[in-house]
């Protein structure tokens, strides 16, 4: 049987929660620790760090756009424009490795 405690709150659904921990931190106030790392957040360095070691009680879902680019493109992996690849292999890279490690 599905419980609330199963549901998780997306970060990007946060009001005035532009800033990824800036969300987190109102999400924690609230009491919810299931959060999906969403993708429509500004860039900051370190994030996925940041995360790590302060929301340690916390269990996240990555979102494919996470941790966001400091470039705004998009995420095509059928592209045929060489830039456009490369950008959606590093994406796909950097939320892989924000997921497992």
């Amino acid at each position: 049987m599905l419980h609330y405690r199963d549901l998780y709150v997306s970060s990007s659904s946060v009001k005035g929660g532009r800033d990824v921990i800036d969300a987190l931190e109102i999400i924690e106030k609230a009491g919810i620790r299931h959060v999906e790392l969403g993708s429509a957040h500004i860039y900051r360095e370190d994030c996925v760090n940041y995360i790590r070691r302060n929301f340690t009680g916390f269990r996240f879902l990555v979102h494919n756009f996470f941790p966001p680019s400091r470039r705004d493109m998009i995420m095509n992996h059928a592209s045929s424009d060489n830039e456009i690849l490369e950008f959606s292999r590093e994406v796909s890279i950097k939320g892989i490795n924000a997921a497992i490690t």
